[in-house]
């Protein structure tokens, strides 16, 4: 009798796939109650209107040429990027242990791997929805202003998506370490804004290519439309700031920084596995 009753309850536990998607769910659930995905369509509105409107108010026409027309809306990218991991992914896995839902989750009948890639295909699906919808609304409104959408377009929403997802990893990389959401929260977003960032600056007046840093490589979002692709893509140039002193203005090459973003993607995401396995509840 109690052989039949494992192997019926054996049958009723969801495989892997099932419990990795019933995560999923839940997960943007908790995000549409929390009004997150409000809150970055609410951002994108601002931001579209006052890049649009805000330029021929104080006298400034728009760009005709469709690549400089798309080039800056596409510059907001990076920040709408942060915003998104920051928004979806930086408490994910620190929220199980910092509000002790662990204790609730941990002993059902759920693998913690399905739970971990539950909540990252949760935040790189929002994540990308909110890019993917922002890139959207630049196609249209170049339509409209230009009469035209640029190939290259499409080839920087391609690198924005990978940006997207490697700025996941890494928010997910830190959830894992943090022990509080606040934390985990502030860290990301100030990895961003102001670490790597200044990272990469201090790097180029030491004369080196910051190319291993991922928001470095992710100038390739709006380098691509600075024209026909490849023929117009920027290079590396030497500008005379002063006598005897000069200023070397570094641009990614396309496929490096793919790769870097790759790789951030993936080093960040199976470090977070593990360490996400390896965490236990404490208090």
């Amino acid at each position: 009798m109690s052989a039949v009753t494992q192997k019926q309850r054996s049958a009723s536990i969801p495989g892997d796939l099932a419990q990795v998607l019933t995560v999923a769910r839940y997960e943007l659930l908790r995000h549409l109650r929390r009004r997150r995905f409000l809150a970055m369509l609410a951002i994108i509105a601002v931001v579209v209107t006052l890049i649009l409107a805000l330029p021929p108010a104080l006298g400034v026409p728009q760009p005709s040429d469709p690549y400089g027309f798309s080039q800056n809306l596409v510059q907001f990218t990076a920040i709408l990027v942060l915003l998104a991991a920051t928004f979806f992914a930086a408490d994910g896995l620190a929220g199980e242990f910092h509000q002790r839902t662990g204790y609730v989750v941990f002993p059902n009948p759920i693998r913690r791997a399905s739970l971990y890639w539950g909540k990252v295909l949760a935040g790189l699906g929002a994540s990308l929805g909110i890019v993917g919808t922002y890139y959207g609304i630049v196609a249209v409104a170049s339509l409209g202003f230009t009469g035209r959408v640029v190939a290259e377009l499409g080839l920087s929403a391609l690198f924005a998506f990978l940006y997207t997802a490697s700025a996941v990893g890494v928010a997910y990389l830190v959830s894992a370490v943090m022990k509080g959401t606040t934390g985990a929260t502030i860290l990301t977003f100030l990895l961003f804004l102001f670490v790597l960032p200044i990272a990469s600056t201090t790097l180029t007046f030491a004369k080196v290519k910051p190319m291993f840093l991922v928001t470095f490589a992710s100038e390739t979002l709006t380098n691509v439309l600075a024209g026909p692709f490849p023929e117009a893509y920027p290079q590396d140039s030497t500008i005379v700031v002063g006598p005897g002193f000069t200023f070397t203005q570094y641009v990614p090459e396309v496929v490096p920084a793919v790769a870097v973003m790759a790789l951030y993607l993936v080093v960040s995401v199976v470090l977070a596995r593990m360490l996400f396995a390896r965490r236990e509840m404490t208090g």
